[in-house]
Order: structure tokens, then C-alpha cells, then sequence
């Protein structure tokens, strides 16, 4: 259980075993996805990266990589990228540490992180709407600053 809006939700985990293949679409299908990869194997990331384009890439499911064994020194992955780059590249959140063996207020934390990702998709969307909302109205603010320093500056001539 964890807290979400004060309110105790149940999360529920299912894990997929690496060495099955998901058969069809509705294997995939899921609240949010939870890519875990082992920070001291160089081969676990790219496979949460292939499952991340194969399956959650072009879906409304959000989705958050977790970095498993926290604990233990991080090597390179043999991935094209750093399983940071990946994320800003798809605008995932970056990835989060998880070490089973110190369950503290961290770790701990990624189950209230999942639990708000499946209850409110919506403030994880990664489209480009968004961002261009935000332009459009950065762009109206400035164009109005702009017209308003003009319309003065033609007053105080006057």
C-alpha cells in the first residue's frame, strides 16, 4: 500500500521475466511500466530500452526506469546511449536508483512514484502539445510586453 492524495492505494507489481517474450499487444497493456535494469550488468539496459521501443514508445502508458543495485558501482551500459541520455531523449523522468538491500526513504519512494504515474497519466504525457502550448503563450506574453512598451513609448511623444 502506499499514499496517494492522502488517500492508501494498492499497488500491484507483476513481473516479467526477461527470458519470455511478450506474445501480444495486451502483455504490454498496463497502468505505468516499470523498465528495472541492473546497474552492475553492461547488457540489463539495453533490453529495457528495446521493451521501451517495442511496446510503451508510441502508447499512452507512462513509464519510469528504475536503476536496480543502487548499492553497487555503476558500470558503462552497452547501450548507443546512458540510460539517462535515453530517458531525456524520450522525455522519461531520469532514471531512478533502487537498492533492495537499503530500503530507505529513496527506494522506498519509487513505489509511491509508480502509484502516482498509474493514478494520474495525464501529468506524465509526453507529447509535444504540451510543450507547444507553452510556447504559444510565452510567445502571446512577450508580443503583449512588447506592444504595451511601444504603445508608451508613443504616449510620452505626444
Amino acid at each position: 500500500t502506499v499514499q496517494v492524495s492522502n488517500q492508501e492505494k494498492f499497488l500491484i507489481l507483476y513481473e516479467v521475466d526477461v527470458e519470455t517474450e511478450f506474445l501480444k499487444a495486451s502483455d504490454a497493456a498496463c497502468d505505468v511500466a516499470c523498465l528495472m535494469y541492473d546497474t552492475n550488468n553492461p547488457h540489463s539496459f539495453d533490453y529495457c530500452a528495446s521493451i521501451y521501443k517495442q511496446h510503451y514508445m508510441d502508447s499512452s502508458i507512462p513509464c519510469m526506469v528504475v536503476a536496480s543495485k543502487a548499492d553497487l558501482p555503476e558500470v558503462r551500459q552497452l547501450h548507443g546511449m546512458t540510460p539517462a541520455e535515453f530517458c531525456y531523449k524520450h522525455r522519461l523522468p531520469p532514471p531512478l536508483p533502487f537498492s533492495g538491500l537499503s530500503l530507505d526513504s529513496t527506494s522506498k519512494n519509487i513505489y509511491t512514484k509508480l502509484a502516482w504515474a498509474a493514478m494520474f497519466p495525464h501529468l506524465n504525457d509526453s507529447n509535444m502539445s504540451n510543450t507547444f502550448r507553452l510556447k504559444v503563450t510565452l510567445g502571446a506574453a512577450v508580443v503583449t510586453v512588447l506592444g504595451f512598451a511601444i504603445y508608451r513609448a508613443f504616449a510620452r511623444q505626444k
